[in-house]
């Protein structure tokens, strides 16, 4: 009896293994299921939003630049995927009329998720990435998003040190000195860039790196139908959005917007072909005549490709041609603290640490499930690199419910450094496991860094578990400037859970300029509640006639505004003429033609402030909601004067 039991027990295991295989493979994704570009229909998608209007621009940017600074028969250029797919499409699209560009450019499925699994030398061997090729001459352009350049510099290191030479990067972010930018890429999401150190564009780059993708990252290589595909595990190593329906949808809107803006794509290659024919020609004084007429250009676009040319000329161009930005008339850019990384020297410096700064994402989760925060803490101590910290502190998030790793936040915050604050900020105490060290978060509200308050109104204020924190919010408040306050209130007094913070909106009101007011004023149109009218009360006796004039303008367009006659009677009492004219106008819209509404059309006809306010008093009666604190007094003092007048 008991060999049938532990033959039964032995053929129900393998059943369950050969079951767990099984489903493994059905639901395992191979990276060629990404369709190609040019299989798809152009069609244009006008839902995707203003960002994505941004981007395509600044994908044309990049593009035409990388089309024309490394031009060279030998020179292939390979974005990496998943970040670059996108920039990848874009090539392959404006490539179409150039088959020794198309011929030149691959899409290599290299991330940190499999970057050392077995057979990633298969792959890249199969891609056209080989020893014989390389000593033959050929030179490799790999192209990716940012920072570091970890992946590039990992793939060198499968193949000899005398050829690494023939392998060059160029990020579209870089805080590798090493890697140059493309300024022209980023001017096209924020036109202060050419101003700025690109290095420090960390928002900018980690929300395009987060747009929809077709397929999660891969995590390892399988030979399919006699070719080395890129294989990913649904959910194992899941970032940013999946969704092969938009990923689709953004690749056809760029198929479209990219075949409208040929003509300017053609145009800005022969711009960057005119810079690159002059360095290459030695002819200095010419190349240089050029990069003054574009630096003194007052378009941002122009200064960029400026500054994006003097960066190639000593870094992967390795010309003779020696031209600074000052020679331009530009100034210097300041390399800003967060975006020097030093991650490639630790990297050399401590072996050890190799797998984990190259794999943040995966080898961080994996110290702290074994425990071993002596070794995390050791290189927190030591690394100076935004991605390294973002991602140690969104998984120090998502384990904050371990008392282990309370204390390294803890360690992390009593640290006072600021670059840590702000990734606290926005990417540990926005997860609701950190709900419970609210001393922490008092702590750093306390050290009062405008810039770490700044990331606590918009990141962590924002999500629901904040409505456990109103202490910390009025904290905030008394803390905080004007902008964090503005920050505050669109970031969290959106929100539905801060519908019930009456008491909070008003120390906000008490500290408000104008242009915090008339944000205030703005949550007010996207959700409202029984104080809704109260608020704007307190906010018109702090208000300008600017402020009224928006309010008769704009907000009473809304139903629930209709409904506030007390509002509107206040208005009335309060604005000028402009402000009377607006009245008069929503007043006579169909939905306020009723009887209720003729005492305050009969009120705007009166020009004396004074008699109408005598006028409203006299037909609605004394107001019944409280008055300001300062009417209240002035109304006190003037009572006190006629006793003190009448008295013997």
């Amino acid at each position: 009896m008991a060999a049938v039991l532990h033959r039964l027990r032995f053929l129900i295991a393998s059943a369950f293994l050969v079951c767990t295989l099984l489903c493994q493979a059905a639901f395992a994704e191979n990276y060629s299921e990404r369709p190609d570009i040019l299989s798809l229909t152009p069609t244009k998608h006008a839902e995707l939003g203003k960002t994505w209007e941004a981007l395509k621009e600044a994908h044309l940017e990049a593009v035409a630049m990388l089309a024309e600074i490394y031009p060279n028969p030998n020179q292939e250029i390979y974005f990496l995927a998943r970040d670059s797919e996108y920039l990848y499409d874009m090539m392959k699209i404006m490539a179409q009329d150039d088959p020794a560009l198309l011929k030149r450019i691959h899409l290599l499925n290299i991330s940190r998720t499999n970057m050392r699994s077995t057979h990633v030398k298969d792959y890249l061997h199969q891609e056209g990435i080989t020893e014989e090729a390389l000593k033959a001459g050929k030179k490799i352009v790999f192209v990716d998003t940012g920072f570091s350049g970890t992946i590039p510099q990992t793939i060198s290191e499968y193949y000899p040190k005398e050829l690494e030479s023939q392998m060059q990067t160029h990020l579209m972010s870089s805080a590798n000195p090493s890697h140059p930018s493309s300024r022209v890429f980023l001017t096209k999401l924020n036109p202060e860039a050419p101003n700025l150190d690109p290095g420090s564009m960390h928002g900018t780059i980690l929300s395009y790196e987060h747009m929809p993708r077709f397929t999660e990252r891969s995590s390892h290589f399988e030979k399919v139908n006699g070719k080395w595909e890129p294989i990913s595990d649904p959910g194992k190593y899941s970032d940013g959005k999946v969704s092969r329906l938009d990923s689709k949808e953004f690749m056809e809107d760029l198929y479209q917007y990219s075949n409208d803006s040929k003509k300017l794509f053609n145009q800005r290659r022969g711009e960057w072909k005119k810079l690159y024919t002059f360095e290459q020609g030695k002819n200095t004084a010419a190349l240089k005549h050029e990069l003054e007429l574009l630096a003194k250009s007052e378009k941002p676009i122009d200064q960029a490709m400026a500054r994006d040319f003097i960066e190639l000329l000593s870094k992967n161009l390795n010309s003779e041609a020696k031209i600074s930005v000052e020679d331009l008339g530009l100034k210097p850019i300041t390399i800003s603290d967060n975006s020097v990384s030093n991650k490639m020297y630790l990297i050399k410096k401590h072996p050890k640490w190799k797998t984990i700064l190259q794999d943040p994402s995966t080898q961080i989760p994996k110290l702290i499930k074994e425990n071993d925060l002596l070794k995390l803490g050791a290189i927190a101590d030591a690394i100076d690199d935004f991605e390294f910290k973002a991602i140690l502190c969104t998984e120090l998030g998502n384990h904050a419910d371990k008392n282990e790793v309370k204390n390294f936040i803890q360690s992390l915050v009593k640290k006072k450094s600021n670059s840590y604050q702000m990734s606290l900020a926005q990417f540990t105490f926005s997860n609701p496991k950190t709900v419970n060290l609210k001393n922490l978060i008092k702590s750093m509200i306390e050290d009062g860094d405008q810039i770490v308050l700044w990331r606590l109104a918009i990141h962590t204020f924002n999500k629901p578990h904040a409505a456990e924190m109103k202490d910390l919010i009025k904290l905030l408040i008394e803390k905080g400037n004007l902008s964090v306050l503005n920050s505050l209130i669109m970031g969290t007094f959106t929100k539905l859970h801060a519908e019930k913070m009456t008491d909070i909106l008003e120390l906000v009101i008490k500290k408000a300029d104008q242009n915090v007011l008339d944000t205030l004023l703005y949550t007010f149109t996207m959700h409202h509640n029984s104080d809704t009218e109260k608020l704007i009360l307190q906010i018109i006796e702090k208000a300008n006639q600017q402020t009224l004039f928006a309010l008769s303008l704009d907000y009473f367009q809304l139903p629930h505004f209709k409904k506030m006659k007390k509002l509107l009677r206040e208005l009335i009492e309060r604005g000028n003429n402009h402000v009377l004219t607006n009245l008069s106008i929503n007043l006579s819209t169909k939905s306020m033609q009723t009887p209720d509404y003729d005492v305050f059309r009969k009120a705007i006809e009166i020009e004396d402030q004074q008699k109408r306010i005598a006028f409203l008093e006299q037909h609605l009666g004394p107001k019944t909601h409280c008055l300001p604190i300062s009417n209240i007094l002035e109304k006190a003092i003037v009572k006190a004067e006629e006793k003190a007048h009448t008295s013997p």
